[in-house]
């Protein structure tokens, strides 16, 4: 059985407020869902995932729905408060596509103003397919809340570490080959997806975001060797170096890809994260 990872009571504590404002958001917004981040790891690798200490929450609406949504979200009972700290408009990747807008919010709780969390609400079609299927998450305080589909967060976890691994970016995103890794190792809804539907998830969302599906994994920046080296837990013990994490993650993508590039020819198989292997 996989290990899980120690919590202490304030990371307990980030969790329990974490989904509770993402229920109260869902609750104001129903369409309002998690698509990334840490937040949408540990919802699908509660076990061996780090603590979210944010929101990536993307919702299909304007700019004046996000300050809607978000005063309504702020006022119920009166056992936190959340406050916009800044909102602007991120310009769109691509001319074509509709501005990203976002809002910085932070969290705490009245008393204990030490427990805080960012939540970035964005909107944008282009990012979020109004037909994104969700999952419901429920937390230890007992909120629930939904997050988007296990393919469809390492969808972009791919994404991110491809984009991470190009030699000219400065943006160095470690924790998304750490973040995948923890999804490949103990998330149970992982189980249920086949390579074939993986494949053709992920060549959709790269369509989507404006690029193609890459034929093969490129290795991760040698920049990532130290703070790879600090980590400790569970994960860290299987893959105690940067080659190993990527010969583990080269084992997983290289089929999907493979398959992604034969339109999802051939891909019936699932994975099992025990002999770490599509069978």
């Amino acid at each position: 059985m996989e290990p899980r990872v120690g919590r202490t009571l304030v990371d307990t504590l980030q969790l329990d407020k974490t989904f509770l404002v993402l229920d109260r958001l869902q609750r104001v917004e129903p369409d309002l869902i998690v698509v990334r981040g840490s937040a949408a790891v540990y919802a699908h690798a509660p076990s061996l995932a780090r603590v979210p200490n944010d929101l990536d929450v993307f919702w299909l609406g304007d700019h004046d729905d996000i300050r809607r949504v978000l005063a309504a979200a702020a006022a119920p009972n009166g056992d936190g408060r959340l406050e916009t700290r800044q909102l602007r408009v991120v310009p769109p990747p691509h001319p074509l596509h509709v501005a990203l807008h976002r809002a910085d919010v932070l969290v705490w709780d009245a008393g204990a103003p030490v427990h805080r969390l960012w939540v970035d609400v964005s909107t944008s079609p282009y990012t979020v397919p109004s037909s994104l299927r969700t999952v419901p998450v429920a937390s230890r305080a007992g909120t629930t809340a939904r997050v988007a589909t296990i393919a469809h967060v390492l969808c972009e976890k791919l994404w991110v570490y491809h984009e991470s691994a190009e030699p000219t970016r400065t943006d160095l995103r470690w924790t998304d080959l750490f973040d995948m890794l923890v999804l490949l190792r103990s998330s149970v809804d992982l189980q249920n997806t086949t390579l074939r539907g993986l494949a053709l998830d992920c060549r959709q969302y790269f369509v989507t975001r404006g690029g193609a599906l890459p034929t093969a994994l490129g290795p991760p920046p040698r920049e990532w060797r130290s703070a790879w080296a600090r980590l400790v837990g569970p994960v860290a013990r299987r893959n105690p170096t940067l080659d190993a994490a990527f010969g583990a993650l080269h084992r997983f993508w290289e089929p999907v890809l493979r398959a992604g590039a034969r339109g999802g020819r051939g891909g019936s198989r699932r994975w099992h994260p025990e002999p770490w292997e599509w069978r």
